[in-house]
């Protein structure tokens, strides 16, 4: 029991020591509950008046603000008109929503009368992130969510001058809070019968917050003539950024049409009006050429991510943008034959135009903060910083950022805009790159789209569906500069122009922010529509000349550097091709246009790192200018890392953090730690007698350089391992891999060791991690293992058939774990389950398919006898073959000895597979599948009457456990130990049920309650508790059988009333001893349960529950 609060127990000590000064309280308590009670139901009262009769609420407001001098509409006033058209909830549920907020977040003041956006905004935020609001309100919950998002959208254009609108747009989330409040206030039926609100309202209130946020720029939308828009061209495909539909038009009856969205629904719907037979035939389905699950009915719409409604009971996916709902409506439209019956007109919103003035030119990482939702503030412009909220896993933007000229500084001890929390900062103002239109190299006639789409799937490799793709990119990309009026296009250019465009595009902040939405698909096909152009110009332009298939020099030089492995001058590179005559040179001076090449590339450094291809890197070796290949993101890491080496050249030495860092971070330096950053400075000085110089950045970037990462911690190398323990470590390695094994893994390591080294700090990760930073030069490290070989292959399957054949016999796992100790053991575990020629003899216990050595000719008897036991039973158990194989061919049996019945039952089934269906113990032909509940229905059927040792005896011979349900299904166990034909008992159900009705007055009796059957008419066979539990379980009208199990020697549970309610036994149970005298803890209600004959055992896994509802039902009849 919780104890008094410090509340209650002062107010009990003023009640004993002043009682006139308690009841003093105590009215004024009572007076201001009084008050705000009826101020609630005046307000309340308001809110029904203004739903059931507006006009007289619109007379008494007035009447009020005439007598009053306040304005003539209120916050709450305004909240309701405004609410009114565009939900299915009253006056009251809203009021009643915006307090459960209020009461949700703490609030000392109603949400609903707030006129603070910000507040409110802060509201709206807790409530929608909310993780506890579903626990508090139930099933109200996302109504709640879609309430007070209403109610922000509305304090916004409330509070906000209509010439003051925003002209910033940015892009709005789909949100699907007020499609999934339609789901839940279709589930909910509350005692408040709440009504609830349809798909359709549901979809409207999507629209009504859409159009709230979007209010503030229907101030400076100008219209658009008619002679602006367009018609959808359902002949091709096509792009539909950027673009609003103006109406559309269906059997010559023209709709408005507000968002592409909404006219995806509206269309449906009258096309399943129209075609509902055929439309039918694409239900649960997607239209043809397309994979998703485009509409649904009833029981798949749940499948969706955000369904609509477009008929009673149908569904589609609205989770489209506008070009791919086009292409939807498209794809209806030659599915259905519409030829001119469907048109939609529709305008471009010019989104992503230079001259747009809703999307005015943006500072590149600006763009790229946005794109990637990172928090950030831009005070650069009043001489203040750019602040970006994030830490080191933003290391591969920042890279980006300062190939584009951004130098940006790490501070992890935050700012005063973000104090406390790590921040990237920088005051820099790049020069942007200028936008005049390039002049662009034309090619000779317009470029094949079919052609490139041809390459990419000839010479590239890429699927037919892939390169479609790119194709269709190229198209969207042409349609976008015409769209901007730029002067050029990309189909009429050759390499050189194309590539220029290519710079020209990526430059553009609005084009850049349309790649990163599509996930780089533009910038990837422009990358190969230019290595296109780049060979033979007639294929590009759609002549008949054949692809050759032949490799660009730059390819070339890349695949030459790869196949080295290592640094390579140009003269290298330029011997290594002529060498394997890798290119036909047709130049006079070849070497030089390789040099030129090379150095193009190199210059490349950054545009191939930003769009994720491979790289040029260039060093100073021995004198020699060398070149290498490095993948984008190696490149990226490399170049991050050159720049910090010339950071740290100033940087306090070394020697002198190794110092500090034995004596004060023995347990490691946290990484994001500022008390560990204050800790290294204050140790510093105490040993070192000065103040640490470096900055906080250099000190991470020595730390980073010199120390073992391990993700959250940077280590001491000599703190992780001693010498002793690292030359343990490192003679079991050298130990391992000069045994011949190619890999060992870094895990079987730590295993192998763990008791043997010294250090108190080593983990398995800290023991990666060291090896990773000490080990580069000793092998070759993998993401999971080490090798000292470059080409060594992991084949854990041989290695484990090889130890399997090598044993002789079946193996243990521990065993097998043992002898592959360089392996991971729960690998070696998977590797047994997943490949089916490790077979399992028992328990924990394997062996290879091969040892089981098995002729063909064998083989073909094994396959006699299995196909004459199908042709006369229909199924064969598995564990029959070593008898037979002992009957027939000792031999063969003899030699198979050494495993057992399973063993063998699943070598042949391995070895036969493609002869007969083998389903656990359960052998068929081929394509038929039984299980053993179909074995004892057969076996039923076929074998009654029969005893109960008889069916024992059939189970153990096929070593399965009896299954009782299956038994009672398909014959009739009229005693103890004997079963007959279903058939062969005469039921008299009327008579046998009134019988039983005697004994049950109530809803329910235990089985073994019944002893005496006097009154129960003769059916052949005396009455006893066996043949009463086959009657109610199977035949009886009136009564049912609800128990854990049938048992092989007792019969338990309760025979119940089929109208009495009582669905599961459970609640059954729950019934029961709520209305016993008995103490509602397990082992009470355990004990009365098995002596009344309800369950076999005192033992029910789901007696927690049943108490708990037993409870309740307790509490309720008080």
């Amino acid at each position: 029991m919780k104890p008094a609060t410090q509340l209650f127990t002062e107010t009990v000590q003023l009640f004993r020591d002043n009682n006139k000064e308690y009841h003093n309280l105590l009215n004024k308590a009572k007076d201001m509950a009084a008050e705000k009670r009826d101020n609630e139901a005046t307000a309340l009262q308001m809110c029904e008046l203004c739903t059931t009769n507006p006009a007289e609420h619109q007379m008494i407001l007035e009447e009020t603000n005439r007598m009053t001098g306040i304005p003539s509409k209120s916050v709450e006033d305004a909240f309701f008109m405004y609410a009114k058209d565009k939900t299915g909830f009253p006056p009251k549920m809203l009021v009643d929503y915006l307090q459960k907020a209020a009461d949700y977040c703490h609030l000392k003041q109603p949400l609903l009368g707030m006129t603070d956006a910000k507040a409110v905004h802060n509201v709206q935020k807790k409530v929608a992130e909310g993780k506890l609001l579903r626990f508090r309100f139930g099933k109200n919950a996302q109504a709640i969510r879609s309430v007070t998002q209403l109610y922000y959208a509305f304090i916004k254009s409330y509070c906000e001058p209509k010439e003051d609108a925003i002209t910033q747009t940015a892009p709005l989330m789909k949100d699907a809070v007020v499609e999934q409040a339609a789901s839940d206030a279709v589930e909910q039926a509350t005692a408040e019968n709440v009504p609830i609100i349809s798909v359709e309202e549901v979809g409207a209130l999507d629209e009504i917050v859409e159009t709230a946020e979007g209010s503030a720029l229907q101030g400076e939308t100008t219209s658009v003539p008619a002679n602006d828009q367009s018609l959808v061209d359902f002949s091709q495909d096509g792009t539909y950024l950027f673009t609003k539909p103006v109406s559309y038009t269906y059997k010559g009856e023209v709709y408005p049409a507000k968002s592409w969205n909404r006219i995806y629904v509206e269309i449906c719907g009258l096309l399943f009006a129209d075609y509902r037979d055929a439309f039918m035939g694409i239900m649960n389905e997607d239209i043809p050429g397309y994979n998703t699950l485009a509409f649904a009915d009833e029981r798949n719409y749940r499948r969706m991510r955000v369904p609509k409604s477009f008929a009673p009971g149908y569904y589609l996916e609205s989770n489209l943008d506008a070009t791919t709902i086009v292409r939807k409506i498209r794809g209806l439209h030659q599915l259905f034959g519409l030829g001119d019956k469907l048109r939609i007109s529709y305008r471009s919103e010019d989104g992503g135009g230079e001259t747009s003035e809703k999307a005015p030119n943006k500072e590149w990482i600006i763009v790229q903060l946005k794109a990637r939702g990172l928090t950030y503030q831009d005070k650069r412009n009043w001489g203040g910083c750019l602040w970006i909220v994030g830490d080191h896993g933003l290391d591969a933007f920042i890279q980006e950022c300062r190939i584009k000229g951004y130098k940006l500084s790490y501070k992890a001890d935050g700012c005063k805009t973000y104090p406390n929390r790590p921040v990237w900062w920088t005051k820099d103002h790049p020069k942007q790159p200028i936008k005049a239109t390039p002049v662009i190299p034309t090619g000779e006639g317009q470029i094949s789209l079919d052609a490139f789409k041809q390459f990419l799937i000839q010479e590239k490799g890429l699927a037919d569906r892939t390169a479609g793709n790119y194709s269709t990119s190229i198209r969207m990309i042409e349609a976008y500069i015409q769209r901007n009026h730029l002067d050029f296009s990309l189909l009429n250019a050759d390499a050189t122009g194309a590539q220029k465009i290519f710079d020209f595009l990526m430059a553009r902040p609005d084009f850049e922010q349309i790649n990163i939405q599509r996930h780089r698909q533009f910038s990837a096909a422009l990358v190969q529509f230019v290595i296109f152009l780049r060979q033979d110009g007639s294929i590009a332009h759609g002549g008949e000349q054949k692809l050759t298939g032949k490799k660009t020099i730059i390819e070339t030089v890349f695949d030459v550097l790869r196949q080295a492995g290592k640094p390579m001058t140009v003269s290298e590179i330029y011997q290594a091709i002529i060498r394997d005559n890798l290119y036909p040179f047709g130049a006079q001076n070849p070497q030089s246009v390789v040099y030129s090449k090379v150095s193009l590339a190199y210059r490349q450094t950054d545009t191939r790192i930003r769009e994720g291809r491979d790289v040029l890197i260039r060093a100073e070796k021995d004198g020699r200018r060398v070149f290498q290949v490095m993948s984008a993101k190696e490149a990226a890491a490399f170049l991050e890392n050159q720049q910090r080496k010339s950071e740290l050249e100033t940087a306090s030495p070394w020697v002198e953090y190794e110092a500090v860092l034995k004596q004060a971070f023995p347990k490691g330096f946290q990484k994001e730690s500022v008390l560990d950053m204050k800790k290294l400075r204050k140790r510093w000085a105490e040993i070192h007698g000065e103040e640490l110089r470096d900055s906080n950045e250099i000190v991470r970037l020595q730390l980073t350089a010199h120390c073992v990462d391990t993700g959250k911690r940077w280590y001491l190398a000599e703190l992780l391992l001693s010498d002793e323990d690292r030359w343990t470590v490192l003679q079991y390695i050298e130990r391992v891999l000069n045994s011949g094994k190619p890999v060992l893994y870094y895990s079987s390591i730590y295993a192998a060791l763990e008791h043997q080294l010294e250090s108190a700090v080593l983990t398995e990760d800290l023991l990666v991690s060291y090896l990773l930073a000490t080990c580069q030069d000793r092998y070759i490290l993998r993401e999971h293992y080490l090798t000292n070989d470059r080409h060594a292959q992991v084949n854990l399957p041989e290695e484990i058939t090889d130890v399997m054949l090598a044993y002789g016999r079946p193996i243990h796992t521990d065993e097998l774990k043992q002898a592959l100790h360089h392996f991971p053991p729960n690998q070696v575990e998977r590797e047994l389950h997943i490949h089916s020629e490790f077979i399992m003899d028992a328990f924990h216990t394997y062996f290879h398919e091969s040892m089981a050595d098995l002729t063909a000719q064998e083989l073909d008897q094994i396959a006699a006898f299995i196909q004459e036991e199908l042709d006369n039973q229909g199924y064969m158990i598995g564990d029959w073959i070593q008898r037979k194989l002992v009957q027939l061919y000792p031999e063969t049996a003899e030699r198979l000895s050494f495993l057992t019945p399973l063993g063998v039952r699943g070598a042949v089934a391995y070895k036969l597979r493609n002869r007969f269906t083998f389903s656990g113990p359960v052998i068929t032909l081929k394509g038929n599948t039984m299980s053993m509940t179909d074995i004892f229905a057969m076996f039923c059927q076929r074998h009654a009457p029969f005893t109960l040792d008889e069916l024992t005896a059939f189970a153990k011979e096929c070593d399965s456990t009896i299954y009782m349900d299956t038994v009672h299904r398909n014959c009739a166990r009229v005693s103890e130990t004997e079963f007959v034909e279903t058939g062969a008992v005469r039921w008299d159900i009327p008579r046998v049920d009134a019988a039983i009705a005697l004994h049950c007055p109530g809803k329910y009796v235990s089985l073994k309650n019944i002893q005496y059957f006097d009154a129960f008419p003769y059916v052949g066979y005396s009455w006893n508790s066996y043949l009463l539990e086959q009657y109610v379980a199977t035949v009886s009208k009136n009564f049912t059988l609800m128990h854990s199990s049938y048992a092989k020697n007792n019969v338990s549970g309760a025979i119940v009333r089929r109208d009495a309610g009582l669905d599961f036994f459970d609640d059954v149970l729950a019934d029961i001893l709520a209305n016993a005298p008995v103490d509602l803890e397990k082992d009470p209600c355990l004990e009365h349960l098995a002596n009344a004959g309800y369950i076999t055992r005192k033992k029910l896994s789901s007696i927690n529950e049943i108490i708990t509802r037993a409870k309740m039902l307790r509490s309720q009849k008080g």
